[in-house]
């Protein structure tokens, strides 16, 4: 008899170990996915502002390539030519802009950074812009050109 209660005593001690055991790892467990889940919500919003902040920055760069364009006195004497040079430097020396080009208000480009001069009549931004009058950023699409994912600033 004293055996059993020999082996029952141990069975217990053990049994209550592993339930502390386990109990502890649990704990932990959790506490630890609480804070990694604290450090990933502060680190997603530290991303999130700095992708915001770089993205804000790349549309004022754009407005001020834009304003640098304006002030080109190619840009004002309508000579195509001169022109396509003025926004292929641009393009060169920014090579973030993947094309730029001037048009005429029934579509006709009158010049581009690279490629054969062609009538944008039909396109959606091309529509939005005659249509409202008013300067706009697109949203974000896939080019026809390069499959890559651009937006039109008119």
């Amino acid at each position: 008899m004293a055996g059993s209660i020999r082996q029952q005593l141990t069975l217990l001690i053990c049994s209550l170990i592993a339930l502390a055991l386990a109990a502890a790892l649990l704990m932990s467990y959790y506490m630890l996915a609480e804070d990694y889940k604290g450090k990933m919500q502060q680190t997603n919003s530290v991303m999130a502002e700095s992708l915001g902040s770089n993205i804000s920055q790349y549309m004022q760069n754009s407005y001020n390539i834009t304003a640098l364009i304006d002030q080109s006195p190619d840009l004002k004497n309508f000579d195509s030519e001169k022109q396509s040079k003025l926004l292929s430097d641009i393009t060169n020396q920014y090579p973030f802009l993947q094309l730029l080009a001037m048009h005429h208000l029934n579509g006709d480009q009158s010049a581009r950074s690279k490629g054969a001069l062609v009538n944008r009549a039909e396109r959606w931004w091309f529509k939005k812009f005659m249509e409202e009058g008013q300067p706009y950023i697109s949203k974000t699409y896939y080019s026809l050109y390069s499959e890559s994912p651009i937006m039109t600033i008119n």
